[in-house]
């Protein structure tokens, strides 16, 4: 197993924990759980159908592994990494090109099953996405989070992000 070094944080590849990258046909199955369960309180009709999608896709993994590893096909699409606990995806992010030029950079998915919250993947993670971003010719990266949701705007806030807009949800009765 490829296990990406993150200052600061010790890891066993033997027990496979650490950051490592998501691979679709390993991956895709245990992190559409942990998305449902991480945003369960969240998700609409649109994320449901996603996560639906995930699920059904994840039963070709295998298949899908082999496709992306031939043709790459799958690398804008779900290019991100994921947080290993004893062989467990507990973490997950999603980094992806938002423009044909690689300047800007979408960041989604960040996600951290609850009883492994507070012990600080998810600024990991988000460090290692904006790195790779960075890496890439990114300039800079947009990401959506929930105007209630205080911990993540401050972990956002607190890796230079700033507020530069709004949506808002109307629902018809």
């Amino acid at each position: 197993m490829t296990v990406i070094p993150v200052p600061g944080y010790q890891y066993d590849q033997k027990l496979e924990t650490g950051i490592r990258p998501f691979d679709i046909g390993r991956d895709l199955r245990a992190v559409a759980e942990l998305i449902s369960v991480a945003f369960a309180s969240e998700l609409d009709g649109r994320g449901s159908a996603a996560l639906r999608e995930m699920r059904t896709m994840s039963h070709f993994g295998g298949l899908l592994g082999v496709l992306n590893r031939s043709t790459g096909e799958f690398n804008d699409l779900l290019h991100g990494y994921v947080w290993v606990e004893q062989g467990h995806v507990i973490g997950n992010i999603t980094v992806q090109r938002a423009d044909k030029y690689a300047t800007r950079w979408q960041i989604a998915n960040v996600a951290v099953a609850p009883g492994f919250r507070g012990r600080g993947i998810s600024r990991r993670l988000m460090e290692v996405a904006i790195d790779h971003a960075t890496r890439a010719g990114g300039l800079w990266a947009v990401l959506q989070v929930y105007e209630g949701n205080a911990v993540a705007r401050g972990l956002y806030d607190s890796l230079g992000f700033e507020l530069v807009g709004g949506t808002m949800d109307l629902y018809a009765p």
